[in-house]
């Protein structure tokens, strides 16, 4: 009975020491994404841009400039139709500035 009591206590501490690492993990992960958007390349207001993201991307213009991590997105589509956008750039991966010619 003492045996069953003691390895139900070490698996209760191994199942509290990974939640408390998946914890900082997940909070590290978020920093990371917000320091990393931070630290990207500045957005200027009116040029255009192609956004991408891990499942696609969007080109258009910036309409205002960021605040924080966010920023105001202007994409128009092939008929024609506009789409205002706030993006989350701690979600963005990869930003690159799209010549005139080809926005």
């Amino acid at each position: 009975m003492a045996r069953l009591i003691w390895q139900g206590m070490a698996l209760l501490m191994v199942v509290a020491l990974c939640a408390a690492l998946l914890a900082q993990t997940g909070q590290r992960g978020t920093a990371g994404a917000s320091a990393a958007a931070a630290q990207g390349p500045p957005l200027d207001v009116g040029k255009v841009y192609a956004l991408t993201w891990p499942h696609g991307s969007l080109n258009g213009s910036i309409m205002e400039a960021p605040r924080g991590d966010w920023v105001k997105f202007r994409h128009r589509e092939a008929k024609g139709a506009e789409q205002i956008y706030w993006v989350n750039l701690g979600t963005v991966i990869y930003v690159v500035e799209v010549p005139p010619d080809r926005g």
